[in-house]
């Protein structure tokens, strides 16, 4: 058995009183494959939407990789670490880096920005600007 890739446990959602997923429980590890069979309105679509965090669940938790992280912050971290290399090399303004990776706008992208790396993007931007001239300047030649 290998590591596990995806664990999901005790999922459900209820639409008005319809359970569309009831107590779903299994783990996937990686290179596994699963197969979902069913007929229409069986709830395999749904189940789908509940592990890509589409629609959010009544009861239960997805996680990866044994991290007791779900996708929705897997994918929140990834758009931050997108937006900080776009920071780190593109002249793109606040608003247009937040529409490139997927936040509501150039406010959104800084509460998020600010919580996951203690900084503003701003100030992110500043930073990284002198610490490449630093290392630009670091590593001219000398002539004598």
């Amino acid at each position: 058995m290998g590591r596990t890739a995806l664990t999901i446990d005790g999922l459900s959602v209820d639409f008005e009183g319809f359970k569309a997923v009831n107590q779903v429980t299994m783990t996937i590890d990686d290179g596994e494959l699963r197969v979902l069979l069913g007929a229409n309105g069986a709830g395999k679509t749904t189940l789908m939407d509940l592990i890509s965090g589409k629609t959010k669940s009544t009861s239960g938790r997805v996680f990866l990789h044994d991290t007791k992280r779900n996708l929705s912050s897997f994918r929140c971290d990834v758009r931050v670490e997108v937006a900080k290399q776009l920071l780190m090399h593109e002249d793109y303004k606040l608003d247009r880096v937040a529409e490139m990776t997927g936040f509501v706008d150039g406010s959104h992208l800084s509460r998020v920005f600010r919580l996951h790396t203690g900084r503003s993007p701003g100030r992110y931007r500043i930073e990284s600007d002198r610490l490449a001239q630093k290392h630009s300047t670091a590593s001219m030649p000398v002539h004598g």
